[in-house]
């Protein structure tokens, strides 16, 4: 068979990024309406009154990582399903999807559990009753929208995996459409309803979540996409195999995914002792790259579904090909924020902030974020084509490495320690943060190269 030319390969590379840009669209819409239920609760109850803010802050603390955690566990689920769509063996997809809903039951069970623990403890914690109540109030009510969570990101993955996205986006916005009236009604005690203040934002999240999941599963009943699937025929009982794969695939993911998300969390509570202008100012970085991360973060996901669909389809140096485009689409996404931020750094700043000695610290944070963002954007690139390949365990790996044995440890000698010199405070942490990232992504490049080129060969 002879090679391809020039020309061929140019408009395969396009026709490539084309599907990528297709597939994650609306997979950044979708984590845009998902970040915007957490913002519409902080801004909400804010208004209401401080100590509500304060006390859904608390329990968002809780609420984040284990949905995190847990979530990252289901996403097991885009690679066995994308492979076995591009294979059209949708007796897998349906035997992986059912044993994927037991496995979102028992952790939906278990993060309702937690939660119910969780609020007592506050009552342990030295904060005002007020912010205590509430807080604990807060996670007592998600506790009950957990399981819908659980079984939503089940369907969300199995459907995303099928090239469904703009569905799930619909779903996601529908979500956050119920999430808002809501929280007005709850909190403030409009149309006749009790005022909850701040408690009411995680009543109005757990309808949230229990809509968008009855709207998925309506989806898997009347989609012509999914009619082939027939989800809900010959259910099966939970198989010890099965669920050995998804935990074998799933924990890594949500391990990693925790893994970078307690870090940041590590981070802030490392710099209170400096005071509220560094905290506030490592702060408004953090949010600004949080927003930012969206786009790459879905250009990993999308990347996840299109190298397991183009290797089940029997295609392992089209995987190659997928996998080679999506990093250098994540390149050119890094180029742009990274000067976007470099550029507008002082007045994004100051959209968060009045106070010059803030808005100077977050000004000089952000010149570090715009430095990691080619790291950053390449590492989580890596790990999301590594999935569609089932390769989850070194991204756990180079994730420990990178937040836990470099960048943090880095960070602190840096930030607090005259270790190094004098101590650089939070612009420190920053820069073992991109120190540590720049590892991570040069090991996960190494690892897709290795990986996507041993297939190819095979195939």
């Amino acid at each position: 068979m002879p090679s391809p030319t020039t020309r061929q390969r140019r408009q395969r590379t396009l026709a490539e990024a084309g599907a990528l840009v297709r597939l994650g669209l609306p997979i950044v819409a979708t984590q845009m309406a998902q970040a915007a239920m957490g913002l519409t609760d902080t801004l909400m109850a804010g208004r209401y009154s401080a100590d509500d803010l304060a006390g859904v802050a608390i329990g968002t603390s809780v609420w984040i990582p284990m949905l995190l955690l847990f979530t990252g566990i289901l996403m097991a689920t885009i690679p066995l399903v994308a492979q076995a769509f591009g294979a059209r063996d949708y007796d897998s997809i349906r035997h992986t999807l059912q044993q994927g809903c037991w496995l979102a039951l028992l952790l939906g069970g278990v993060a309702a559990l937690l939660l119910h623990l969780a609020a007592p403890l506050y009552s342990l914690m030295e904060v005002s009753g007020t912010m205590r109540s509430v807080g604990g109030g807060y996670v007592e009510a998600l506790a009950w929208g957990a399981p819908a969570a659980m079984l939503f990101t089940l369907l969300r993955c199995g459907q995303e995996a099928l090239h469904q996205t703009r569905t799930i986006m619909l779903i996601s916005l529908a979500g956050l459409l119920v999430n808002i009236p809501l929280n007005a009604v709850l909190i403030y005690g409009y149309a006749g309803f009790p005022e909850l203040g701040g408690v009411g934002c995680g009543w109005a999240t757990v309808a949230a979540l229990w809509v968008q999941f009855l709207l998925a599963v309506w989806f898997t009943l009347r989609s012509r996409h999914f009619e082939p699937v027939r989800l809900w025929l010959n259910w099966r009982q939970p198989q010890l195999r099965k669920q050995q794969e998804l935990l074998r695939i799933g924990v890594p993911i949500g391990v990693t995914i925790f893994f970078e998300a307690s870090m940041f969390l590590i981070i802030a509570l490392l710099l209170a002792p400096l005071g509220s202008t560094v905290v506030s100012g490592h702060q408004i970085a953090f949010s600004v790259i949080s927003v930012t991360f969206m786009i790459p973060l879905s250009l990993s996901m999308a990347l996840s579904i299109r190298v397991g669909f183009t290797l089940g389809r029997g295609d392992p140096r089209g995987a190659r090909r997928v996998a080679t485009t999506g990093i250098a689409m994540g390149g050119l996404i890094a180029l742009a924020t990274s000067s976007t931020i470099w550029l507008l750094a002082t007045p994004i700043a100051s959209l968060y902030s009045v106070e010059p000695d803030v808005i100077a610290l977050a000004s000089l944070l952000l010149g570090f974020a715009a430095l990691f963002q080619l790291p950053d954007v390449i590492q989580v690139c890596g790990a999301g084509a590594l999935r569609g390949y089932k390769d989850t365990r070194f991204a756990l790996g180079a994730a420990f490495v990178a937040y836990w044995l470099v960048g943090l440890p880095l960070g602190y000698s840096l930030s607090l320690t005259d270790l190094w010199g004098a101590a650089l405070g939070a612009k420190g942490f920053w820069i073992g943060i991109t120190c540590g990232l720049s590892i991570a992504a040069s090991s996960l490049l190494v690892r897709l190269h290795l990986i996507s080129r041993r297939a190819a060969r095979a195939g």
